[in-house]
């Protein structure tokens, strides 16, 4: 870390930047960039995907609602182009839970494990690293894990995981059946590890099992705790990871390909510590209870309520729970408009940066792919250029 400091305060001093761009905060070298123009007066932007549809801005922050986006929500300051493109948005999430583009394909199919294919994948695979190490550029990009580990991890050690985190534990997964028979319960969805959701979002929550212990403490004595997996984690943590979760009384495990919004809406209230499924669960009108700081946290406080201190978390949940009829519909549309106003339809992930597997929206796919891409890079150069003239003093 102190070299890559270094690096780029070297880099800094050489070049005295006006502006510093960045793309999202998957990086060390991401939020160095985003600390360092805070702290010398440098102006900043990152390019996001605001997970909804397919909408990305240019954000001024790199954790917390952009003040370009902020300010339109405040003034409740939107388009009627923009609150249309919200009230469609939310009436979709309503009835099919939120999809974004970009987001990863997942489903049953791993753990209809096939070695056949895996040693075909495999071959092609070690062609493909072949090449890799033939080029001298791309060899020594340490961004690229190379083609042999991942396809050995994806195809034979998570499906093979999978199967055995099935096996041991299948019978203590819930069913939708088994869910209805809860009573009350509040949901709490596992995040990925290593994310951005929790390694910056959620710096001080990184230990899920202790958060899960502690929520479960917190709520009411009739109100179950239910834990679902996130689907891409299936077959990366340990049996005993699970195991762990199942000894904490008042805690049960959904089966983790069950659609999240079945959960969320028969729950009583949401735990997250960042993630779409808080802005899910807000939409459907159940109260969020957020341990991180996810954009959707300046929501008003009935909707999505921000946990500060641990020793008040059962009060904190009482009084969410009381205020659980509070209708936030106006705010939500707001907010979802607001966003819509300060971004740029482009389909980033599965056009641009050609990332395979991906939920891609329906509604731009007009053309070949040539098309597209030339389409969405002249929007993202007209919106950067919006942006960029934004931070520029008058």
């Amino acid at each position: 870390m102190a070299e890559t400091l270094r690096g780029f305060e070297e880099l800094l001093a050489a070049t005295d930047p006006d502006i510093i761009l960045t793309f999202g905060t998957a990086t060390l070298s991401d939020y160095i960039a985003g600390r360092l123009a805070k702290a010398r007066g440098i102006d900043y932007l990152q390019l996001k995907a605001t997970k909804v549809r397919n909408y990305v801005s240019l954000n001024d922050d790199m954790i917390a609602l952009s003040s370009h986006i902020a300010k339109h929500y405040a003034a409740r300051d939107t388009s009627r182009q923009a609150k249309a493109i919200a009230r469609s948005y939310i009436d979709t999430v309503k009835a099919e839970g939120v999809k974004y583009e970009g987001a990863i394909r997942l489903d049953q199919r791993l753990l209809d494990f096939k070695p056949h294919r895996q040693l075909v994948k495999l071959a092609k695979a070690a062609a493909l690293e072949l090449r890799r190490q033939g080029n001298s550029v791309v060899r020594d990009d340490n961004h690229l894990d190379g083609f042999i580990i991942p396809a050995l991890i994806e195809g034979i050690v998570q499906p093979w995981r999978a199967r055995k985190l099935s096996k041991r534990l299948g019978k203590s997964f819930l069913q939708l059946a088994d869910i209805e028979k809860l009573g009350d319960f509040g949901f709490f969805p596992l995040h990925f590890e290593p994310e951005v959701s929790m390694q910056v979002f959620g710096r001080p929550f990184q230990n899920q099992i202790e958060l899960i212990r502690t929520l479960a403490l917190a709520l009411p004595s009739n109100v179950v705790l239910l834990v679902k997996e996130h689907p891409r984690s299936i077959g990366f943590r340990p049996v005993g990871y699970y195991e762990k979760i199942l000894e904490i009384p008042n805690v049960r495990l959904a089966d983790p390909f069950l659609p999240s919004i079945a959960l969320v809406k028969r729950a009583k209230l949401v735990a997250i510590i960042s993630g779409t499924i808080g802005l899910e669960a807000a939409i459907l009108g159940k109260p969020v209870l957020a341990f991180g700081r996810p954009t959707y946290c300046a929501l008003p406080g009935a909707i999505v309520s921000k946990v500060k201190d641990l020793w008040r978390l059962p009060q904190q949940i009482t009084t969410l729970l009381t205020l659980a009829e509070t209708s936030g519909d106006d705010a939500i549309e707001c907010f979802i408009a607001a966003i819509v106003d300060g971004s740029v339809p482009i389909d980033l992930y599965a056009n641009l940066l050609g990332k395979e597997n991906r939920h891609r929206e329906v509604n731009d796919l007009a053309g070949d792919e040539t098309d597209q891409r030339s389409r969405d890079l002249e929007r993202l150069a007209d919106y950067t250029r919006l942006r960029i003239g934004a931070t520029r003093p008058h």
